[in-house]
C-alpha cells in the first residue's frame, strides 16, 4: 500500500481491463507543494478544478493524518470552492455521529474554531492533534460550510467487530450502517497482505522473529476485514444521507486507504446509489506513487481521479515535523518546549541511526521507539548536522 505508515489500508478491489495511462515524467523538483496533477503528471488549474468539481455529487479528498501539506491542500479546496460561490457540505471520518449536535453548535456560531477541539474531545475520538485540523474548521465558520460527522462510534465498532458477518449486523444498533457492504475477494487480498503488515510490526517491536504462516482465515485478519467494512459502509451511507437532506454536493475528508481506487467509501457510495457522481482526489508523494495510484486496472468501478502533489512529512508528538526526501529523513522544524527540542535537535537534522540501527525507512524509526518504550528507556538517536555526527537522547512518555 502506498499510503504511510500513519495511514490506516483500506483496499477494494478491482476488475477492470483499461490499461493504465503512461505517466509524464515528473520534475518534482518544479512542482509547487498542493498543485493539482492529472494521472499523466499534467497539472491542473484552479480554474480546471472549480470546472471539474462543479460536475460530482462527492468529491473525495484522503490524507495522511500527520501531513501538514495533506491538510493544508484540504483548506485550498474548501476555499476554492467556496470563494467561487460553489455550496456544499463537508463530511469527515475523524469525527463519529455521536457528536453531530456539537458540530450542529459550531455551525450556528455558538462554538469557535479555537473550542471546537475540546467539545468534541479530538484527541480522544481521532487521535491525531487538532491543531492540523484547526484551520479547516476556520475557514468552515468562515464561510459558514455546513459540517457532518460521517465515523461510527468506537463503542459500537468494538461492540461489532468480532460479530460474525453479515450485511445486517449493524441492525440493532443506534449508530450502525444499516447495510454492511463486505470486501470484495480482491480487497481481501489487500488486507490479508496488511494484515502481514501489522503482524510484523507487532513481532519487530516485540523483538520476535517473523511468522510466515498464511493470514487467510485468522481470526484477528477476519476482524480487520470487518472493521474495515464498517467504517466504509457508515461513511458511505451516513454521506448519502447528508447528501439527499441538504441537497447539496459533498466534500469529504477521509485516509487514502479510504479514497484511492476508489476502494472504499466510493465502491460503498456507488453500490447503494450507482448514478452517484464521485471525484476521487489523493495526495502522491512521487512519480512511483503517481503511477501507482493512477493505474486505472485496479479500480472496481470506472471512476475519475486527480492527485495533488505532497512530499512524505509526519509531525510527531513529540515535537519533531520530518520530511523524507532522497530517502533520508530530515527535520524540516521542531516545536518549541517539545520533547524534541529538549533532546537537543534541530532543523535541518537528518536522523541516520535510532536505537543503534539505521534508519533506512520511517518504520525503522517507529519500531525502535516502540522497543524504547517497552523497556521504559530513552530513545538514542544518531543525526548528521553538517559534517558531524551527533548522539542524542530522546526520553519517551
Amino acid at each position: 500500500m502506498r499510503t504511510k505508515l500513519w495511514a490506516v489500508l483500506f483496499l477494494v478491489a478491482m476488475v477492470g481491463c483499461a490499461k493504465s495511462r503512461p505517466i509524464t515524467p515528473v520534475t518534482w523538483s518544479s512542482v509547487s507543494p498542493g498543485t493539482f496533477l492529472h494521472a499523466t503528471g499534467i497539472p491542473v488549474d484552479d480554474a480546471q478544478f472549480i470546472t471539474l468539481a462543479a460536475d460530482h455529487d462527492f468529491i473525495l479528498v484522503g490524507e495522511s493524518h500527520t501531513n501538514p501539506c495533506d491538510h493544508a491542500v484540504q483548506v485550498k479546496i474548501l476555499e476554492s470552492l467556496a470563494s467561487h460561490g460553489t455550496a456544499f457540505v463537508l463530511g469527515l471520518e475523524m469525527v463519529p455521529v455521536t457528536a453531530q449536535p456539537v458540530l450542529d453548535q459550531f455551525h450556528a456560531g455558538e462554538i469557535s474554531a479555537q473550542d471546537l477541539g475540546d467539545k468534541i474531545g479530538w484527541e480522544d475520538v481521532w487521535g491525531h492533534p487538532y491543531r492540523l485540523y484547526r484551520p479547516i474548521f476556520v475557514v468552515a465558520q468562515q464561510y459558514h460550510i455546513p459540517i457532518v460527522a460521517l465515523n461510527i462510534p468506537r463503542e459500537t465498532l468494538l461492540a461489532l467487530r468480532d460479530q460474525s458477518f453479515s450485511p445486517s449486523m449493524g441492525q440493532g444498533y443506534s449508530w450502525a450502517p444499516e447495510v454492511v457492504l463486505a470486501p470484495s475477494p480482491e480487497q481481501q487480498t489487500a488486507l490479508v497482505q496488511q494484515a502481514g503488515i501489522h503482524k510484523e510490526m507487532q513481532e519487530r517491536a516485540q523483538e520476535h522473529s517473523s511468522n510466515s504462516t498464511s493470514l487467510a482465515g485468522n481470526k484477528s485478519t477476519q476482524r480487520f476485514f470487518t472493521v474495515q467494512a464498517l467504517w466504509d459502509s457508515m461513511m458511505a451511507e451516513q454521506a448519502l444521507k447528508h447528501h439527499e437532506s441538504w441537497g447539496l454536493p459533498m466534500v469529504i475528508f477521509a485516509g487514502g486507504g479510504h479514497v484511492e481506487h476508489g476502494w472504499g467509501i466510493e465502491y460503498r457510495l456507488r453500490t447503494l446509489k450507482p448514478e452517484a457522481r464521485c471525484l476521487g482526489i489523493m495526495p502522491v508523494r512521487d512519480t512511483q506513487d503517481l503511477a501507482l495510484l493512477s493505474d486505472s486496472t485496479r479500480r472496481t468501478l470506472p471512476g475519475e481521479m486527480i492527485y495533488y502533489y505532497c512530499a512524505a512529512e509526519y509531525k510527531s508528538r513529540l515535537g519533531m515535523h520530518l520530511v523524507f526526501v532522497s530517502e533520508k529523513i530530515q527535520v524540516q522544524s521542531i516545536e518549541a518546549g517539545s520533547l524534541a527540542d529538549k533532546a537537543g535537535l534541530r532543523a535541518g537534522d537528518i536522523l541516520t541511526f535510532a536505537g543503534g540501527k539505521p534508519l533506512e525507512n520511517a518504520s525503522d524509526l517507529h519500531f525502535a521507539a516502540m522497543a524504547a518504550s517497552r523497556h521504559k528507556k530513552p530513545l538514542v538517536l544518531q543525526v548528521q548536522r553538517g559534517s558531524d555526527r551527533i548522539a542524542l537522547t530522546l526520553p519517551l512518555p
